[in-house]
């Protein structure tokens, strides 16, 4: 079955460029030409009784194979139940161009229409902002034995697929005879207002002269899409960090924390240096930053991440590490983290805490 509808093993070699890497860097130019399906070194004669891969076989670069031993196109020879996404969207692609070659005539689909996403929905932008006009655009095909006149609409639901509201429906019933797609169905809302947070998109028909809403059937392609709303308020940086701790090399510093922000990341650098240090991002309004040099002019800034939109830097902090004017030379490093905490020799006996690397 697979065969027929365009599939190839996972560990084909004879096609493209021969054997699939484990990393998948080569995935859509050898083995089975998909990159959701992993490399397979021909599961036959490699598979137990409990349906586990036993082989200790490695890719042409040395890296140990991990199959997937439940799909179809494999040759494990047991628990073979499973196609993956691409795999299924190349079946329906298949079935979609040469349907007109197959041998059956499809009357096991009844005579009704059948309708399925053609292409995977796409929204624009990905981000869902406020004031912004949202668009989403989708292809439909009828794969059935019957035309159908129907309105189409475009949803917002909750991450538990319940609806929402309209993103927008088309006006009028438009007609979708049988083979045939409708290639670009574009629905758009001119001023998104939902609050910020997480939803998800869907396709949905009603067949004209009735009045329940039926999603489309997905094909290969998820009718449920993922979006993010930030709609109401805006990813901005912070202001500039606030001193919260200083010492000879180090110092820890802090800043409101803001909503819709899932991340922040601190830079500093030498007062005239040129190039800045970056830090870990960090989900905490707050950091540290070690191994500075004493009696030292530094700046820092922060800036935040929100999901996947970033924002500029704040203005900068200035601050001098401690130091300037003791009579000795500094003792200095990583010791915010790290530091001899107590001395036992004999009957001696000294804990002296961190003190900045000068005792003990």
């Amino acid at each position: 079955m697979g065969h027929f509808l365009g599939l190839y093993h996972p560990h084909e070699d004879a096609l493209g460029d021969g054997k699939e890497y484990v990393n998948g860097s080569n995935c859509s130019s050898a083995g089975d030409f998909l990159c959701d399906t992993p490399a397979d070194p021909n599961l036959l004669y490699y598979t137990d009784d409990n349906c586990q891969y036993v082989g200790t076989l490695t890719d042409p670069l040395g890296d140990a194979y991990q199959p997937d031993v439940e799909n179809i196109m494999s040759y494990s020879g047991c628990a073979e139940t499973l196609f993956s996404p691409q795999q299924t969207r190349r079946m329906n692609y298949y079935l979609l161009t040469y349907m007109s070659e197959f041998s059956c005539d499809g009357s096991s689909l009844g005579d009704t229409a059948y309708l399925m996403l053609y292409t995977a929905i796409e929204p624009s932008p990905s981000i869902m902002s406020c004031g912004v006009p949202q668009a989403v655009q989708a292809s439909i095909t009828n794969f059935g034995q019957a035309g159908i006149t129907a309105n189409f609409g475009a949803a917002l639901l909750d991450t538990d697929g319940d609806f929402l509201a309209w993103i927008d429906t088309l006006s009028g019933p438009a007609t979708l005879n049988s083979g045939f797609y409708f290639p670009s169905l574009y629905f758009t809302l001119s001023n998104p207002g939902f609050p910020p947070g997480d939803y998800q998109i869907g396709i949905f028909y009603r067949k004209d002269g009735t009045a329940n809403w039926l999603p489309i059937e997905e094909g290969g392609y998820d009718n449920t899409l993922p979006i993010e709303m930030t709609c109401g308020i805006p990813c901005q940086a912070p202001s500039a960090p606030e001193l919260a701790a200083f010492g000879y090399s180090h110092i820890q510093v802090q800043w409101p924390e803001l909503p819709s922000v899932t991340e922040y990341q601190t830079r500093q650098r030498k007062v005239g240096a040129t190039t800045w240090v970056n830090g870990n991002w960090t989900t905490e309004p707050t950091t540290h930053w070690d191994n500075l040099t004493p009696c030292t002019d530094y700046e820092i800034q922060v800036q935040a991440r929100c999901g996947t939109q970033t924002t500029g830097f704040s203005p900068s902090l200035l601050f001098t590490t401690e130091g300037c004017g003791d009579p000795y030379c500094y003792s200095y490093g990583s010791s915010w983290d790290d530091w001899i905490q107590k001395v036992e020799f004999g009957g001696f006996k000294h804990t002296s805490g961190n003190d900045y690397g000068y005792s003990n």
